[in-house]
């Protein structure tokens, strides 16, 4: 008995993925009294696939303006298949119970409910005393009603949340003249007045960005409150109006892209395009001259970190294949080792599948003391911790023991990337992004560029100078009697380029390259070159085992990795097997780097889906116009305000 329960505890365990969960619809209640107090009650819809235990509830706390908010929790209830289950408090953990904790800048709600692929709706009413400000000149409600939460994993969807005033008898809300009131978030969120206050709604907004209301109205409303001496309506107003003109831009430039009817006309457009070439010609006149004019070079021009050199080699562009090269860095140094496995996989059913996938064993778990993110070093410091600490870390309640390395060695597979994107976005956009900086900080620091000053406007300026001519010559087209099929394919195709030239034509030129920079980029290109022919060439091909793990790293930052293998395992097969990295290239062509290069990239994609709520073109050049003086219309951007009461997270299922 004692040794079927070892092999039980022994057992590895397998990794699930089934589970998945998103939040539909978010209704907020909430009213301000005389005393300032703001009685809220907000129902969240949890769309549950899988099964699950419950949810986790952040309600904010903390101090503001002076003052301590100190959350203060009601009743809790469960909506389901048309049945409401009240919450009763306790820690026992049983259904229909929650328990409260301590939580940063919040109480963290544990609301148990155990439901299998089924739509709930948890509904809290809490109250947050003190959050309404009473100042000389006005009364102020400044409120995160929906917190930035990088931890949180969902976008959360359709929200409304409807505040009330305390408006006294006798007396009205007028828009924009005794209330005003302004929402900062995706710009694609309205604000409407109603009889007794104000509706914000958005959309949907991502975890990285927040929800926020702020609202204006006489101080005498908050006839409980003290008065502050200060002053705050007049500095109110200007904040608000310059955010709103942020806002506005942005539409107007949506707008022009959208609705740019009747748009540029051919000849204007063709005009623009030469501009553009003349433009970008000149530019790249200016450029230096490399000295190198050979047609081939046989090694790596400089030591830089192949991703610096990558970078360099795309004019200052980055790629996927930079990670998968660093990767390849870290193997050399034996930092990691790659190797092939399969493995056992739980289905949707309860059954198990046979996967195949691309394990990397991490080997130097210590945190390395040197390595600035100026230099390779520290290139390549950031993409371990990024393994080890985000990667390898968020995997750790699924581990397959079986997976681990000889030495218990944690382990990182192909697939994780774009699952831990998946569930933790925050901290994948945020490992990611470090790695990325400290590639981009190493290469601004060799000096390669010196940027041209207005070339990242000239082709929209002329863009949008071509639209504004273009209105005038359709309307005179219109006059004259031009037809109008010949008239309209002539402003669909000029609105058509003109939006290439708006939108910027990346091929113009934003950096003249130093010297130093244009001779390694004509020896990259000598290299790509003799990467690609060296087996046609009368001439011994180099056996050195350490100039090869050079050579295969940089074949992939330059696109040629899958012509160089099939010639070496013809020609030097033997490179392959004593190589440090071997296995990136010893099974079918390109698979591993292709795999952990599609996963990584999936990751940056469904971390930034999950982190901002995606406004299309369409959709913000139709929102409405930011009001500078609070009577309602489109939010302001979410990198505007952040000022209001917030706190905690949003939570999340367990």
């Amino acid at each position: 008995m004692a040794f079927c329960l070892l092999l039980a505890f022994l057992a590895p365990v397998r990794l699930v993925w089934a589970k998945s969960y998103e939040v539909s619809r978010v209704d907020i209640d909430a009213t301000v009294d005389a005393g300032g107090s703001l009685q809220v009650v907000e129902r969240r819809t949890y769309v549950l696939n899988g099964s699950y235990n419950g949810i986790y509830w952040d309600v904010p706390r903390g101090s503001y303006e002076g003052r301590d908010v100190n959350a203060q929790v009601g009743s809790v209830i469960a909506i389901a298949d048309g049945q409401t289950l009240p919450f009763e408090s306790a820690a026992d953990g049983s259904t229909g119970t929650y328990e409260v904790g301590e939580g940063k800048d919040c109480l963290r709600l544990k609301l148990y409910y155990p439901a299998t692929d089924q739509t709930v709706t948890f509904e809290v009413a809490y109250t947050l005393p003190g959050v309404a400000s009473r100042w000389v000149d006005t009364a102020e409600l400044y409120w995160q009603y929906v917190p930035a939460d990088l931890q949180a994993e969902v976008e959360w969807k359709d929200i409304t949340a409807n505040v009330a005033l305390p408006v006294p008898d006798g007396e009205r809300i007028v828009a924009g003249e005794n209330v005003r009131a302004w929402g900062h978030g995706p710009l694609d969120g309205e604000v409407d007045f109603v009889e007794d206050g104000v509706c914000f709604f958005s959309p949907g907004v991502g975890t990285a960005e927040y929800l926020e209301a702020r609202i204006v109205f006489p101080a005498a409303w908050l006839s409980e409150v003290p008065v502050s001496d200060e002053a705050r309506l007049e500095g109110i107003l200007a904040e608000e109006s310059r955010w709103a003109k942020d806002a506005n831009a942005k539409r107007l430039n949506a707008r022009l892209v959208a609705y740019g009817f009747p748009g540029l006309m051919v000849l204007l457009a063709l005009g623009s395009l030469a501009a553009t070439k003349w433009y970008k010609d000149s530019v790249k006149n200016k450029m230096p001259k490399a000295q190198f004019c050979e047609k081939y070079a046989r090694d790596v021009p400089t030591n830089d970190h192949p991703a610096i050199l990558g970078l360099l080699y795309r004019g200052g562009r980055p790629d996927g294949k930079d990670f998968t090269a660093t990767l390849m860095n870290l193997t050399s140094q034996g930092r990691v080792s790659l190797d092939e496995v399969w493995y056992d996989a739980k289905t949707k059913r309860g059954g198990t599948k046979r996967k195949h996938d691309w394990r990397l064993l991490l080997h130097d778990l210590t945190r390395a003391p040197g390595g600035t993110r100026t230099s390779g070093r520290g290139i390549d410091d950031a993409a371990f911790e990024f393994l080890r600490d985000v990667i390898a870390d968020k995997h750790k309640h699924a581990i397959d023991q079986a997976l681990l390395g000889p030495s218990r060695e944690p382990y990182v597979l192909a697939s994780f990337f774009d699952e831990v994107a998946e569930k933790w976005p925050g901290a994948y956009a945020q490992g990611y992004e470090r790695w990325s900086d400290a590639v981009r900080a190493a290469y601004d620091s060799r000096g390669f560029e010196t940027k041209v000053p207005g070339s990242d406007l000239m082709p929209g300026v002329l863009g949008l100078g071509d639209c504004a001519l273009a209105v005038v010559l359709g309307i005179v087209g219109i006059f004259l009697g031009v037809p109008n099929l010949t008239l309209g394919i002539a402003i669909v195709v000029s609105f058509a380029i003109g939006i290439v030239l708006i939108l910027r034509d990346e091929d113009v030129p934003a950096v003249i390259f130093s010297q130093e920079a244009a001779e390694i980029k004509a020896q990259l290109e000598g290299l790509r070159r003799w990467l690609v022919d060296f087996t046609r060439l009368e001439e011994a091909i180099p056996a050195d085992v350490t100039l090869w793990n050079r050579l295969l790293v940089m074949a992939t930052e330059l696109d040629v990795a899958d012509k160089v293998i099939a010639q070496l395992k013809v020609a030097m097969p033997q490179v392959l097997a004593d190589s440090a990295f071997g296995a990136w290239y010893s099974d079918e062509l390109k698979d591993p780097r292709e795999a952990f290069e599609r996963s990584v990239d999936r990751g940056k994609d469904t971390s930034s889906s999950k982190l901002y709520h995606n406004v299309s073109t369409e959709d913000l050049a139709s929102s409405r116009d930011s009001s500078s003086e609070g009577s309602g219309g489109g939010f302001s951007g979410s990198s505007s305000g952040g000022g209001g009461f917030s706190g905690g997270g949003r939570g999340g299922a367990f």
